[in-house]
């Protein structure tokens, strides 16, 4: 019964509530059967529903969700995976999604196909507000390691038996001149990517390129873009460019409304809060970002920081649609490495080699001292043998090439960045250090 409901209530993506308390109605009773189910079938939760004195039924609606404490990534990724799944579900028949975190912190999250699914087709709503039409070509440059696991999911069946909404996915890490190569050939409608690939894309297009691929609508996300980001990519590819903020432990959380700029929240499959010192903030004030998916049975995430800082926003959006807002997003801005040979090198290049080779790293920091200097800070889970290191110095620096030189460097702990939030990748090239 609980699938029915979530499937009928995939539905809203393509069909909007009608009003806010509509969509406090779903979110409240989602929320409800979430709670029911992690404490009755994780033990993670229990034990931290337990510790804080709360059982299911004392939280009725999202405002009820402060009597549960904030958990971190590093407690999730500390605790045995079977204490942070659902009883009864074997790890090795889940989709696993390993990423690099935007704040260097390896991390694995753990869903059903069903759930990847359904949370996928959460981006029809943003895409159908953009312009999109079912025969579209829309072309999606993202970590291909990260989703070609689930590539097959029900969005996908569907897309390709209706012939309709037809995506190309390509993986990001290419060179420029390839990516602009499949751009070019498949003449995309919609694009979708992060703010650096685009501007690495536009880069290296000559007019002709950016003449034929052309798309109506981009999309970004992933990190921050900065308005003159926004005006270069506006201004290369001739298209209106939208904003969408996601994660991978909660996929689609916000998207920015084509009216007023605010970003709309997903409140039926996410309840994002923002807290200030603790508290929930004022419209208007910065605080973090604390989520709970409200679709995630097999991992849950319930009053999880995410690490990124937004501003709090209208309870409603001025355009009509009945879902609370927020304001810009702050914190994942990553630097590109400008290389001796003129590459542009995106930091996930030098990830997809920690991600594929790697288990020993507990969090990262790439830092670019100079142009032909690269380092990697990491802290290490245990003490990897001199072998584990000079191998992973070996496989990036072939990825850099002969005239850049890469070390590792073991560190007990990584510095934030003024803000209390850790930089993932900085470059100094250009800031005062030799170019």
């Amino acid at each position: 019964m609980g699938r029915w409901r979530t499937s009928l209530a995939a539905c809203r993506f393509i069909v909007p509530y009608r009003s806010r308390a509509q969509v406090l109605r779903s979110q409240s009773g989602a929320l409800r059967r979430l709670l029911a189910h992690a404490y009755r079938r994780v033990p993670f939760y229990r034990e931290a529903f337990d510790r804080a004195g709360v059982r299911p039924e004392d939280i009725r609606t999202a405002a009820d969700l402060p009597a549960l404490p904030v958990v971190t990534k590093d407690e999730l990724r500390a605790a045995p995976v079977r204490e942070t799944l659902a009883r009864g579900l074997d790890p090795e028949r889940l989709v696993t999604i390993r990423t690099s975190g935007t704040l260097g912190e390896p991390f694995t999250v753990y869903s059903s196909r069903f759930e990847l699914s359904l949370l996928m087709l959460s981006w029809f709503r943003p895409f159908l507000r953009y312009g999109r039409r079912p025969r579209d070509r829309m072309a999606v440059l993202q970590y291909m390691r990260s989703h070609v696991l689930y590539s097959n999911a029900l969005s996908d069946v569907l897309r390709n038996a209706l012939g309709a909404f037809p995506k190309l996915n390509i993986d990001m890490c290419w060179p420029a001149g390839e990516l602009v190569a499949a751009l070019r050939h498949f003449r995309p409608d919609i694009l979708a990517a992060y703010p650096g690939v685009l501007l690495r894309v536009a880069e290296a297009a000559g007019p002709e390129d950016l003449r034929r691929i052309r798309p109506r609508v981009i999309c970004v996300g992933g990190e921050v873009i900065t308005d003159a980001a926004r005006r270069a990519i506006r201004q290369a590819f001739g298209a209106q460019v939208y904003n969408c903020y996601a994660s991978e432990e909660m996929r689609l959380i916000a998207w920015e409304c084509p009216q007023t700029g605010a970003m709309h929240t997903m409140d039926d499959t996410v309840i994002l809060e923002v807290l200030k010192d603790g508290r929930p903030a004022a419209e208007g004030e910065r605080g973090e970002v604390v989520v709970t998916g409200l679709h995630s049975y097999s991992m849950p995430f319930i009053r999880y920081r995410l690490g990124d800082v937004v501003t709090k926003g209208a309870d409603v959006c001025a355009c009509g649609l009945p879902y609370s807002t927020i304001g810009d997003v702050q914190g994942r801005l990553l630097d590109q490495f400008l290389l001796p040979d003129g590459r542009l090198l995106h930091p996930y290049d030098i990830a997809r080699v920690l991600l594929e080779t790697t288990d020993w790293i507990w969090s990262h920091q790439i830092v670019q001292e100079r142009r032909d200097r690269i380092v990697l800070y990491a802290v290490p889970r245990g003490r990897p043998s001199p072998d584990a290191v000079r191998g992973l110095e070996r496989r990036t620096a072939t990825l850099l090439g002969p005239e850049v030189e890469f070390g590792v460097v073991l560190v007990d702990r990584l510095p934030p960045a003024p803000s209390g939030k850790l930089q993932y990748a900085r470059s100094l090239v250009g800031r005062g250090a030799d170019a």
